[in-house]
């Protein structure tokens, strides 16, 4: 079987001395954002990463607390390499429109949209059956409405799904997601999320094996910045 790279994601917050008190606009929200990636079938000996969009018309941004992301599917020698979340953030929503709700075959999604693909923020992400993020209190990710046609805002959201099946027979898969609300006038700082993929040349174990990498050479040096409301 090959080897396959896993992915690390980190999100490093660091504590700032003096609090912000958060503008109304970000105060709070008290119901959860519920979202689905549909059922898609992967091929028997094979792997499937798989793109989708979903646009929420939203006019407020929304301060998210945490993520919980449940991979639905899973069994043996068939299981999840990743599922990643973004909130598009540029100016050409509108692009989007034919992917509505469809399932397109994609690697990381950068071939999916508008070609401006550096205006997309990591809001959540899990490598396993059922993951559970929460921000530390006083901190959450923004996300923010973009103008979308006739100058209506709207969260641009893409979904992105790998699946391994080292099966003989096709199999089936879907995620569903929880975005949860931060409480109202908790916000204190917003997280910037840190995509960090260059440790992935790294990370190598051959099948039925065990590797070691020493800490210096795995080292990466990331800096992060917490926004103010």
């Amino acid at each position: 079987m090959a080897i396959f790279h896993r992915i690390l994601l980190v999100v490093v917050a660091a504590s700032l001395g003096v609090f912000a008190t958060p503008p109304m606009a970000s105060a709070g929200h008290t119901k959860s954002i519920n979202l689905k990636f549909p059922r898609f079938s992967v091929p028997p000996r094979s792997d499937r990463e798989v793109c989708t969009f979903v646009k929420l018309p939203r006019s407020e941004p929304f301060d998210a607390a945490g993520t919980l992301i449940v991979n639905h599917g899973n069994k043996k020698d068939f299981t999840s390499h990743h599922f990643l979340l973004y909130a598009y953030t540029g100016t050409r929503l509108d692009e989007f429109a034919a992917l509505q709700g469809v399932i397109k075959d994609s690697k990381g999604c950068i071939d999916f949209g508008p070609t401006d693909t550096t205006t997309r923020v990591l809001i959540g992400g899990s490598q396993s059956e059922r993951s559970l993020q929460m921000a530390p209190p006083g901190l959450a990710t923004q996300i923010l409405p973009t103008v979308a046609g006739a100058n209506k805002k709207a969260f641009g959201l893409i979904l992105n799904s790998h699946w391994i099946n080292g099966t003989d027979e096709t199999q089936h898969a879907s995620v569903k997601i929880k975005i949860m609300p931060s409480k109202p006038h908790t916000v204190k700082r917003y997280l910037t999320p840190i995509f960090e993929v260059v440790a992935n040349g790294f990370l190598k174990v051959p099948p039925h094996q065990v590797s070691t990498l020493p800490h210096a050479q795995a080292r990466q040096e990331v800096h992060c910045q917490l926004r103010r409301p």
